[in-house]
This record gives C-alpha cells, structure tokens and sequence, in this order.
C-alpha cells in the first residue's frame, strides 16, 4: 500500500471530525458563525447548512478547478469539503463516525481522482500537457512582488515602490550570489523566495512603525473563554497539524497554484518560503476569527510551510513521517497556545492587523492578472497546435471578460481562465479527431 493513500484518508478523518466536534474549520468565513451557534441562536441543521452555503462554491470554483490546472491537490479541496461533512453530521458518537468515513472516501476519492484525470489528459492525441505544464509560469515570475503591492494598498505607491526597489534588488544579487557549498554539498537559495521573504520584512516594518489613528483595536481579555476554549482541544488540534504536514512533505497536499507549480519544478523550498509568507498574511484573519468564535482552524498555513521545509530536507521516507509529524505537532499546538498573547499584541500594533487583509488583496490579485496571462498564451498555444492560431486566446480573455458582467457568478472570476484552458483541451482533441484541424 501507498503510504500517501493513509496520509490522505487521515487528513480527511481528522479534518472532518473536527470540524463535526466543533474544535476547528477551515473556512475563514464559516469561523464567525460558531459565536451564534455556541450562544444557542442556531441549531445544527442551519450549521450544516450556512456550512454548505460558504463553502460549496469554493470547493468547485477554486479548490478543484485549481487542483486540476496545477497537477495537485491543494488543502481547499480536502478542508473545505471537511467543514461541509463535519457540519453536516449531527454532533453525535454516530455522528463523528459517519463524519470520519465521509471524510475519508472523499479525500481518498479526489486524491485517486486527480492522477486519473491527469493520466486522461496525457493520453490525448493532442499534446495538451505541455502547454499546462507552462499555465503558472506566469505566476511564479511575478509572485515575489505581492509585498510591494500589500505595501502600495496599505502605505502608498512611494512605499510600494521602495519595497518594489528592495525586491528587485535582492532578486539580482541571490541570483547571483545565492550559490555556494557548505562541506561539499551545494546550496542554492531560490532567489524568488528570498527577495519575497525580505519584501515581507520591509512590509512589516513599515506596519510596526505606523501610528494608525483609523485602526480598531480589540480588547481581547473578553475572548478569554474562547481561547480557553481552543487551548483545551490542543491535543486534537496538534494531531490534525501532525496528519496535515505530513501529507504536505509527501506531497500529496499544497497551498496553491504557485506552491504547487513550485512542488512540480522540485523548488521544494521557495514553495516552502512562499507558503511562509503567506501564512503571516493570514494570521490577523485566522486567530481574530478563532479568539472572536473559539474555533480553531484545521489549515495552518504554518504547518503547510513546515512541511514543505521538511521535504526540500530530502529524508527517507520514514524519517519525512516521523520528522513532519512531530513538527507538525508542535506548530500547531504553539498556535493554539499562543493565539490569545498574539491577538494582545496584533490590539499593540494595529496596522499588523489591517496588514493581512491587504496581503491577502495583493496576492488574490497578483494571481488573477499572472493566471490570466498565463492562460491566454496558453488557450493560443492550445487552438495552435490544430492550425486555429490565436482562437483560444480570444476565446480566454473573452469568457473573462464577460464572466466579469454576470450577477450570479457560478465560479470564481479568478478560476474562470484556467476551467476555460481546461475545456479547451479536450475541445481542441475533437476537433481533431473530427478531421477538422487546419
């Protein structure tokens, strides 16, 4: 047996029973709900069913459409279909088992279900692989600047420009540089991940010098109950932290689109630094809502960050397991015992609170402009391969764009380029199984 095959079925276990013994969930939005439903304002059914509400359209739109177009599965669609399972399952020993078996087929079935759909897509007359294989190219040249543009939202284009300068800079000179050997072996820095990292700290330091006179502080000696609350269920938090970082350093769970394509180019650490960095744009999020509900989250983006750091390490198999699982562990139990002394002292630093929803702004929409370049070279390259020129990219942009007007979106704007890509591989495979290629 596959040792991932377990590791999968054991993020959606104990993701799933989690969120069904009212400990932790992944979705940022559904946390807040919890506050009524512990105060009695809300019964289990309306639970399960604002759980579907919020998570549902993610799952589809972006969880699986993003899983598919970057060759692996990123924890949205294992967590999000957590929080629905583990919501929906009445809070019962009956109820916990049904949510374990639940959550275990389906991680096992869209874990299975991936490498099925990949295997269909190489087997195609067409080559269609290739131009996927270049859908994030895109991303992974412009990912190191979302600090520089979290910076320009929060502080204004001169700051934004001086964090731009600082990354660029650094770009230059790791690159040139970031080479050497230690004993014999050879080190090479990613130079993306590094010129990220020390925008993030120019950012940072800008949010610890601000005086913000618009920013709200929050007196989180109120929340004490809740933190309480999520301090006690620390063992169980820190168990889904150790499945969840071993699953990420065997490689069969990652962040996103970037970390992914950098998992595929065996840039182990710059998806490591990557998932790093955005896991500190997350934090004023994930531990207001979880001090405010007194639910913790089952996606430490920490975690994942651990994980990734332990397989760029290269270790044996078992040595991968045992080294993720207890470093999973531990970082996640730090977070759940720290989470009350960080609201403190985010409540000191105001602008370290306003930061996260700008980081999270920059890198929605660095993604959104990088994957719609990326994907209109490649619906062109695409309709190319059969003689129709640049078809695919007219028909890319113009499904963007009029996606764009419509009120009741079905999917994420930010999905629909790369769901377009898709649909034009196997398109561009009967037309030319038709015999209607030029």
């Amino acid at each position: 047996m596959d040792i991932r095959l377990l590791f999968v079925v054991l993020i959606g276990v104990t993701s799933s029973v989690l969120v069904n013994r009212d400990v932790a969930v992944f979705n940022d939005g559904f946390r807040p709900v919890y506050a009524e439903y512990f105060d009695g304002g809300m019964d289990r059914r309306s639970l399960g069913a604002t759980g579907f509400a919020v998570s549902i359209g993610l799952l589809l739109g972006y969880g699986l459409t993003t899983s598919i177009a970057v060759g692996i599965l990123i924890f949205h669609s294992y967590l999000l279909a957590s929080d629905i399972i583990g919501s929906w399952c009445a809070k019962s020993s009956k109820g916990m088992i049904l949510s374990g078996i639940l959550g275990a087929v389906w991680a096992l079935a869209v874990y299975l279900g991936l490498n099925q759909i990949n295997a269909f897509f190489s087997a195609l007359p067409v080559d269609v692989m290739t131009p996927l294989g270049t859908l994030a190219d895109y991303v992974i040249a412009t990912f190191p600047f979302f600090p520089a543009v979290a910076t320009a939202y929060q502080f204004g284009a001169k700051k934004g420009f001086i964090t731009g300068l600082c990354i660029a800079v650094s770009y230059m000179l790791i690159s040139k540089f970031g080479i050497f050997t230690i004993a014999g072996t050879k080190i090479s820095l990613s130079a993306a991940g590094m010129a990220m990292l020390i925008g993030m700290a120019v950012l940072i330091t800008f949010a610890m010098k601000a005086k913000s006179e618009q920013a709200v502080h929050m007196d989180t000696s109120i929340f004490d109950e809740n933190t309480k609350r999520i301090r006690k269920n620390m063992l169980y938090i820190a168990l889904n932290g150790g499945v969840l970082c071993v699953g990420t350093a065997l490689l069969v769970v990652t962040v996103g689109m970037t970390s992914g394509t950098l998992t595929h180019q065996n840039d182990l650490f710059g998806a490591a630094l990557f998932t790093l960095a955005g896991a500190l744009g997350y934090v004023p999020l994930v531990y207001t809502t979880a001090i405010t509900s007194g639910v913790f989250t089952t996606g430490s983006r920490f975690v994942l960050a651990a994980g990734m750091f332990v397989a760029s390490a290269n270790m044996p198999v078992i040595s991968t397991i045992f080294v993720a699982f207890v470093v999973g562990a531990l970082v996640e139990a730090f977070e759940a015992s720290v989470i009350g002394m960080v609201g403190n002292k985010m409540n000191s630093y105001p602008e370290l609170r306003v930061m996260g929803n700008h980081i999270r702004k920059a890198m929605s929409e660095l993604l959104d402009v990088s994957l719609l370049v990326g994907t209109v070279v490649c619906g062109g390259a695409l309709t190319g391969a059969i003689g129709y020129g640049g078809l695919g990219s007219l028909i890319v942009i113009g499904l963007w764009m009029l996606n764009k007007q419509v009120k009741k979106k079905f999917i994420m704007q930010m999905v629909v380029a790369p769901v377009t890509v898709l649909i034009l591989a196997v398109l561009v495979n009967i037309i030319s199984y038709m015999g209607l290629a030029i």
